[in-house]
């Protein structure tokens, strides 16, 4: 536990080593939240500011909650203009009770930090390897999330997780990619992702799993930009991309992916919603029988034609005999 009340200025200072995995601070408490950086409550303010923490690993591995924590869970300090520098966050989550709820590394309101080539690394298949909630105005540059049943998962219902940017960020084996249960995420943005949704004892796909799982959210919460799957059971048109309970409005995929396959023509007046996570040119060819396209419920008067359909947003076909044939392609 690191007591961080250092009023009046509230700045950190330096935590440093003398290399990545060389120098390591090592918890052997039992307790949840074996290493926990936070500040205590005061007068001048629970604010933290301006710390730095560089080339120096921490390893914990209690029997229930987070191994590492920075903030309080109630909101009441925060961490502001911090930086993670070739930092390793570890722990065995398999040490106690084994349950989705174990966690290696766990954020609660940070706002204007960097984390540069940060790894965090679980036990595979088992618990979170980050949780992040009231994370704002934050980036991550590199590093790799790896070794767990979840790899980032935002976790509070009202957490209010915005403005996080990451670019080429590595997730390996785990179950779960991306999943939020935050009904105020926005704006969540992934610069050519490395996702690899495997079980690495068994070599092969988990049995439940998919790349990005969004609850909840505001509309297009998440864009994805320039995605690369390890596995081909996790490509954008198989069907595991998208977890059972997201939201397609909430997400956005930009770049051309293989393999998507158009979907089958439904009956008639019956509507196909886009669910592809990306901008679509839909290709409606001529057929006998057939009336009139609807967009979202609206007639467009037209029997065939292109037409652009948004994530989340509906065709619909009006025919009297054989189903007319359809392309779908992705524009973005």
């Amino acid at each position: 536990m690191f007591d961080l009340n250092i009023s009046p200025t509230r700045n950190f200072g330096e935590l440093s080593g003398d290399g990545a995995y060389e120098n390591i601070l090592f918890s052997s408490a039992t307790d949840a939240n074996a290493i926990h950086f936070y500040n205590s409550k005061g007068a001048e303010g629970p604010d933290c500011f301006q710390g730095k923490i560089s080339r120096i690993g921490f390893s914990a591995s209690p029997l229930s909650g987070a191994a590492i924590i920075f903030g309080l869970e109630d909101f009441t300090d925060n961490f502001g203009n911090w930086s993670f520098d070739q930092v390793h966050f570890a722990s065995d989550t398999r040490v106690g009770t084994v349950t989705d709820d174990r966690i290696v590394l766990k954020l609660n309101w940070l706002f204007d930090c960097t984390f540069n080539n940060v790894v965090v690394t679980g036990y595979p298949n088992y618990g979170k390897s980050v949780e992040m909630d009231k994370v704002q105005f934050t980036t991550w540059n590199g590093g790799s999330i790896s070794n767990a049943k979840y790899g980032l998962y935002f976790g509070a219902v009202s957490a209010n997780n915005h403005s996080i940017v990451f670019t080429s960020l590595d997730m390996e084996n785990i179950h779960y990619g991306v999943y939020s249960r935050d009904i105020h995420l926005e704006k969540i943005r992934f610069i050519s992702p490395f996702v690899d949704i495997r079980d690495p004892y068994a070599d092969d796909e988990p049995a439940d799993n998919y790349v990005i799982n969004i609850e909840q959210g505001d509309r297009k919460a998440v864009l994805i930009d320039d995605i690369r799957l390890g596995r081909v059971y996790s490509n954008l048109y198989t069907g595991k991309f998208f977890g059972p309970t997201h939201s397609h409005e909430k997400l956005m995929v930009t770049g051309f992916y293989p393999d998507q396959p158009n979907p089958a023509v439904p009956a008639t007046d019956i509507a196909c919603q886009n669910k592809t996570g990306q901008l679509q040119r839909v290709l409606v060819y001529l057929a006998l029988g057939t009336t009139s396209i609807f967009i979202n419920g609206e007639d467009t008067g037209f029997k065939s034609g292109e037409f652009t359909i948004d994530v989340g947003e509906q065709i619909a076909i009006r025919y009297t005999e054989t189903a007319p044939a359809w392309r779908w392609k992705a524009i973005r």
